[in-house]
């Protein structure tokens, strides 16, 4: 649908992740456009939000805004919530931002992000290095607050498998702001 709809569309050949997904897209757009906007495929944001992201970016002078579903939870499932929460406070504490909700897919930034940073991961932890990262280089994070919709679809995150390589990235990420010796924040398809 979005091809037909005159959208550039990068596919890969097979699945590679969440994350290898995004930053084939930001490679694809990063020269051509000044705001790059993210959001979820699965239907659980309103893209009739964009503008609000827009108004935050540009009103404030932020580089990151952020969806914020925690205030507007909604239908949120208890375990994505809790998740949430506890993934969104360890990440603030790594990248010496609060961030409400970390793991929100509906994003809008500045393309000049991706000029100072590096993203090597290719799962879902990708968005979570990417903002640890972006703090680490001194752009400014916000939010915005955003209902979502959730309906009977299935989460891909793999509750095990996902946490464990955030775990990973954020001590890898730890240890490379500490100096603790070269990182491989890089995770293959298991």
């Amino acid at each position: 649908m979005a091809g037909e709809l005159g959208c550039m569309l990068v596919r890969h050949p097979q699945n590679y992740g969440k994350g290898a997904a995004l930053r084939s897209g930001f490679l694809a757009v990063q020269r051509a456009a000044d705001l790059i906007l993210t959001i979820d495929a699965d239907g659980q944001h309103d893209p009739r939000e964009v503008p609000r992201f827009l108004q935050r970016l540009r009103q404030s002078g932020l580089d990151i805004v952020v969806g914020d579903r925690m205030s507007r939870r909604g239908a949120m499932p208890r375990d994505r919530y809790l998740s949430n929460r506890l993934s969104s406070a360890v990440l603030s504490v790594v990248a010496g931002v609060a961030i409400r909700d970390s793991q929100c897919g509906f994003r809008l930034f500045r393309a000049k992000v991706l000029e100072k940073i590096s993203l090597t991961t290719t799962y879902f932890e990708t968005e979570s290095e990417f903002l640890v990262k972006a703090a680490w280089a001194g752009f400014k994070i916000g939010t915005v607050s955003i209902a979502a919709t959730y309906a009977s679809q299935r989460s891909h995150i793999s509750r095990w498998r996902d946490t464990l390589r955030f775990l990973k990235l954020m001590i890898a990420l730890l240890r490379e702001r500490s100096g603790l010796g070269q990182t491989k924040c890089r995770t293959e398809k298991e």
